[in-house]
């Protein structure tokens, strides 16, 4: 009987793991398939006079889609969005990823998951740069931008913000959200 019982409970387990892997391919594949379908976002013009430069969402979205930040997304069973904040001078602006797609607003109307802290010049030398990426990891690495990590590890870890952190550095890193905030502080110690 006991045989019977623990064979029984074996393959509950096996089958939900079974269906759990055959739903992760699923969800997998459409996310490949949706950021195959992104729009290509258009390098915005910039004045030449940068007491003319006026941050405008386009920029900040820009700058997002350039390191990538389009991958980031709602935790499983969840509809709360990852939001990033920027804070260009005395400027709030918050952008929301939701499915791929990135809405930038100015304004400071929600709780954020990371801020980022520049100046107008550093946004446009990272968009006059000729990698983005790299232009915007050195000014965190420079001490000309900063950034603040706002929400719980565990949250990071599932609205995906190690992907942005390896598409930052390039480090490929395999491990629990526990510790990103450790691996986000190896940007800028």
């Amino acid at each position: 009987m006991k045989k019977s019982f623990i064979i029984l409970i074996l393959i509950l387990v096996l089958a939900i793991l079974l269906v759990s892997l055959a739903v992760l391919i699923i969800l997998k594949h459409g996310a490949e398939k949706l950021y195959q379908n992104l729009p290509k976002i258009e390098k915005p013009a910039i004045p030449e006079n940068i007491e003319d430069f006026l941050v405008k969402e386009e920029y900040i979205n820009y700058i997002l889609y350039a390191i990538s930040a389009n991958k980031l997304h709602s935790p499983l069973f969840s509809s709360n969005k990852p939001i990033i904040k920027f804070e260009i001078d005395s400027e709030v602006f918050i952008s929301e990823v939701d499915s791929g797609l990135i809405t930038t607003k100015k304004g400071n109307y929600a709780e954020e998951d990371l801020k980022f802290i520049t100046s107008k010049q550093e946004i446009v030398n990272a968009i006059n740069s000729e990698n983005i990426k790299d232009y915007f990891l050195e000014s965190i690495n420079s001490g000309k931008s900063s950034y603040e990590i706002k929400a719980s590890n565990t949250e990071l870890f599932a609205k995906g913000y190690l992907s942005l952190y390896t598409e930052l550095t390039g480090e490929k890193v395999s491990i629990s959200g526990s510790i990103i905030k450790r691996i986000f502080n190896k940007i800028n110690p």
